[in-house]
């Protein structure tokens, strides 16, 4: 399949070489390693040559990505790519946990980079002020007890290619929803919903 998918690239980027004023044995070659990658991690069985594998991936993409220099999009999207990327293989390689902070405002992402779970909940609808209903207290609690259990929610939105889980891990959940004083009633609601769920 790997093998399959990378031909095909090759194919589609016949037509997209013509653009390229510069460096086409270098795209190809970028290409080519990137399938490398992709065929050490699809046969990896430790987690040391699946990373290596990984971060051979990612380093292709964020040379293809930023590939067309004289073009300011390209550069600024590689860029962009390389220091999220780099971010993201910061927190997963030093154990860094990354908060998961609920807002309405912020960008929101649930990597999982370390031994436990800090999750803030400022809201669901307006920042320090909004309450959590009974349907989003529920899929908290879900949520929750699947990062407890060592897994991961299948919507997760993440930053990073999403890694296989270790084990159960602690969550520490902080309500930060006090304008209205609802944090003590969403905390009660959550706690009362995690002893219910089954263990």
């Amino acid at each position: 399949m790997t093998t399959e998918s990378a031909l095909i690239v090759l194919l589609i980027s016949v037509d997209f070489a013509d653009c390229i004023q510069t460096g086409i044995a270098e795209f190809y070659a970028l290409i080519l390693f990137a399938l490398a990658g992709l065929l050490f991690a699809s046969s990896a069985n430790d987690f040391a040559l699946l990373f290596v594998s990984l971060e051979l991936i990612t380093v292709t993409f964020y040379i293809l990505t930023s590939f067309q220099r004289s073009q300011r999009r390209s550069l600024e999207a590689g860029v962009k790519y390389l220091i999220i990327g780099a971010l993201s293989t910061c927190f997963t390689v030093f154990g860094i946990a990354l908060v998961f902070a609920d807002t309405v405002d912020w960008p929101y992402f649930e990597d999982v980079t370390s031994d436990f779970v800090y999750l803030r909940l400022h809201g669901s609808q307006e920042l320090y002020v909004s309450g959590y209903d009974d349907a989003a207290l529920d899929r908290w609690a879900a949520r929750i007890a699947l990062w407890a259990a060592g897994r991961a929610p299948q919507d997760a939105p993440c930053i990073a290619s999403g890694m296989a889980a270790v084990g159960p891990r602690d969550v520490y959940v902080y309500f930060d929803n006090d304008a209205k004083v609802r944090a003590p009633f969403d905390a009660l609601g959550l706690a009362r919903r995690l002893s219910e769920a089954p263990r």
